[in-house]
């Protein structure tokens, strides 16, 4: 099971009293890495990602024997200022091994970079899947978005833009996210919000009023541009609210969601594989995702 300050943390996102952050952000990932690790076929390291003079690593997983796999591209949590491909790739595995190639793209993090320097390079994550995965058995028309935390937000804002030119999104996957960015922001990170645009880590401080009912930004105004989604929320999670709103609004225009209550478990619970009910939950996720692609055929 993962350490007691650790599972405090992510119900309360707050660090407990007497204890040193720098241990807890270090059990946290250590409880996200717990072995033993699912079997895949193929996982690939640190892969270059080349766009518009950057490089951006990624890690690949591939499922094993066979072909025709889809993608998914897992968007990794963190704050929008922290996590790599390197912190997420358990839950990369996971994934693998229930039938998807994985691609966890390295993103740009705030606030030395600021919206939409996060989409452009997941946007170019894809193009560059389109261009080089179908060489390995990777079915890169059959799409799926996925993160968790800031990563889930990420995810479905990438969602809502791509929709405006294209509709190659088959699904969404969404762990323990957040929809409304603005209101949100108060109950991030260990040490809350004070309020100020300036210290939040994703928008430029003098366009954080003017994005507010932006549907990228804030994917709750954008529902109806979202693909089918799978919402998976946390009972103990703080942000339990916003997948519950998100949920709603999508039923409210008319696409295809389900909510996973996550009943009694906190924020981040799909990635500890030391909770019993890890595993179970990615399934159920894995599976709507699976199904909503056969029905697309």
């Amino acid at each position: 099971m993962p350490p007691t300050e650790v599972i405090d943390f992510l119900s309360t996102l707050r660090v407990p009293a007497g204890v040193d952050e720098d241990e807890l952000f270090a059990a946290q990932t250590e409880a996200m890495r717990a072995l033993p690790w699912p079997a895949v076929g193929e996982l690939r390291k640190r892969v270059a990602i080349a766009h518009g003079g950057l490089e951006l690593d990624a890690d690949l997983v591939l499922p094993g024997d066979g072909a025709g796999w889809p993608l998914l591209l897992y968007v990794h949590g963190g704050g929008w200022e922290a996590g790599s491909p390197g912190s997420h790739r358990r839950i990369a595995c996971e994934l693998a091994a229930r039938g998807f190639a994985v691609l966890v793209p390295g993103y740009r993090l705030g606030p030395a970079h600021r919206h939409p320097a996060q989409l452009d390079d997941l946007d170019a994550a894809l193009g560059w899947a389109a261009r080089s995965l179908p060489e390995d058995g990777v079915d890169t028309a059959q799409l799926v978005v996925a993160g968790d935390s800031a990563g889930a937000h990420l995810a479905a804002a990438l969602a809502v833009r791509r929709h405006a030119g294209r509709d190659d999104v088959r699904a969404a996957i969404l762990l323990t996210g957040i929809f409304d960015y603005h209101r949100g922001l108060p109950l991030v990170g260990p040490h809350g919000w004070d309020g100020d645009p300036a210290s939040q880590p994703l928008l430029d401080p003098a366009e954080f009023e003017a994005l507010r009912e932006d549907p990228v930004v804030n994917p709750l105004r954008g529902a109806a541009a979202m693909p089918p989604t799978f919402i998976g929320a946390g009972g103990a999670d703080p942000f339990a609210a916003q997948s519950r709103a998100m949920y709603e609004a999508l039923l409210a225009a008319g696409v295809p969601a389900e909510l996973d209550p996550g009943e009694g478990l906190p924020h981040l619970w799909h990635l500890l594989p030391g909770l019993p009910q890890s595993a179970a939950g990615l399934d159920r996720a894995t599976r709507w995702a699976q199904r909503r692609i056969e029905e697309r055929g």
